[in-house]
């Protein structure tokens, strides 16, 4: 977490759970009136508005594709 202005964070999270920004600052006796998600793992999303989707590019699948497979565990092995 780091300080982005007078009334902002900046939170990095790695693998984030259910609410998980909400709860933290809850603890600390924070509120939080808006989340704003700047990217998913190697994807920028730009201008991209609330609710919206678009196609990924060739590029953008594949670097989304390498990011999850090292930080990924292993499957476990199957057993015949």
């Amino acid at each position: 977490m780091t300080l982005a202005g007078e009334q902002r964070l900046r939170f990095v999270l790695r693998e984030g759970r259910n609410r998980q920004i909400r709860r933290m600052c809850d603890l600390v006796d924070l509120t939080v009136t808006d989340l704003y998600r700047l990217r998913i793992g190697p994807l920028r999303l730009g201008d991209l508005q609330e609710g919206r989707w678009r196609v990924l590019t060739a590029d953008e699948r594949r670097a989304l594709l390498a990011s999850n497979s090292t930080t990924a565990p292993d499957p476990p092995a199957l057993r015949p």
